[in-house]
């Protein structure tokens, strides 16, 4: 594996371990600890909530618990984003001076435009 790849694969696992210790400490904070041989133990109406949702597909979820797992792909997609951007540049630079089909030009600069284009959720740059 080269450096890049370990390093990509180190950070997403650094993003990994803060999702699931986040998730742990929710957990954690939702169970009971009783003087028993159990010791802590989770509510049932947490268990047969979240047991819905393990067996439920995504585009079965509700929009409030899609929004959940979309804050958790947050964590990530500025790793992904960025590796998406370096490869068009990349790209695009390695095509600098040649000359393709003008149809494969064209839908290059499409993908590298629609690439580009700001989200409508991404707060606008600021004015500084």
């Amino acid at each position: 594996m080269n450096e890049h790849k370990r390093q990509l694969k180190e950070q997403l696992a650094d993003i990994e371990h803060q999702r699931w210790a986040h998730w742990q400490r929710y957990c954690h904070s939702k169970m009971q600890t009783q003087s028993s041989p159990l010791g802590v133990v989770l509510p049932f109406d947490l268990y047969e909530h979240w047991e819905r949702q393990i067996n439920t597909p995504y585009a079965e979820l509700s929009d409030i618990e899609r929004q959940s797992d979309r804050e958790q792909v947050d964590r990530y997609w500025p790793l992904i984003e960025g590796l998406i951007e370096q490869v068009v540049d990349d790209f695009m630079q390695a095509l600098d001076g040649h000359t393709l089909p003008q149809e494969v030009a064209h839908k290059l600069a499409a993908l590298n435009r629609r690439w580009r284009q700001p989200d409508s959720s991404d707060p606008a740059p600021s004015q500084g």
